[in-house]
C-alpha cells in the first residue's frame, strides 16, 4: 500500500468520499496505508468498493499505488 503522506490534496479528496461517515481523513488514510485494520465501520475492501464508485481513475492511483490497484482489482482464484 501506499506509504505517501497525506498530503492537503489528498486530505480533502478523502473528507469529500467520507463525507457521510464519523470517521477522520487521518482514519481513512491509515486503513489505506495498512496501518489501520478498521477506520470507523469501514474494512479496506468496504472503502475499496466505495472509491472505486465515487473516485476518478487517477485519484484511485494517487491514493492507492499502481500495485496495490492492480492487486485489489485481479480476479480471486
Amino acid at each position: 500500500m501506499t506509504k505517501n503522506k497525506l498530503t492537503e490534496e489528498k486530505h480533502r479528496l478523502l473528507k469529500r468520499l467520507i463525507w457521510d461517515y464519523n470517521v477522520s481523513a487521518e482514519d481513512v488514510y491509515a486503513l489505506i496505508s495498512g496501518e489501520k485494520s478498521y477506520a470507523g465501520h469501514c474494512d479496506f475492501d468496504h472503502l475499496f468498493i466505495r472509491m472505486l464508485e465515487r473516485l476518478r481513475w487517477y485519484d484511485l492511483l494517487d491514493l492507492l499505488g499502481r500495485k496495490t490497484l492492480q492487486k485489489k482489482l485481479e480476479p480471486m482464484s
